[in-house]
């Protein structure tokens, strides 16, 4: 019995014409070219305050949370908004008490890298 040989195939070699080859680039402008360093006002958000991040378990029957505090000087509207994201952050629960976000867990890694992408600045205090 006969081998049979499949022919190479070519990839240059198509059996549906390219939609593209019609295409031209005449009467397309030139893009300018990029400029040497980056305007770092574009970049940096404006800070919006400092809130200390720690962790804490005393008085709460062995449960481990992160606290942040410092929130007193944020909006009430826009202190509730940044809780729930933090909260949806993170994957777990939390509360606004005392003058302190109360989230359930040990998240301060998480926060602090969420909280200074919102333009706070972050201190880790404690433990």
């Amino acid at each position: 019995m006969k081998k049979l040989r499949i022919a190479p195939f070519s990839p240059l070699e198509s059996f549906v014409p390219n939609p593209f080859d019609t295409l031209s680039d005449e009467g397309l402008k030139v893009a300018p070219l990029p400029q040497k360093g980056i305007d770092k006002r574009i970049i940096k958000q404006p800070k919006k305050g400092r809130l200390d991040i720690r962790r804490e378990k005393a008085g709460r029957a062995g449960k481990t949370v992160t606290t942040i505090s410092g929130v007193e000087a944020i909006p009430a509207a826009e202190s509730e908004a940044l809780l729930k994201r933090m909260k949806n952050e993170c994957g777990a629960g939390g509360a606004l008490k005392q003058g302190q976000f109360v989230i359930q867990g040990d998240h301060r890694d998480t926060l602090e890298a969420f909280l200074k992408a919102e333009g706070y600045q972050t201190v880790r205090a404690g433990g």
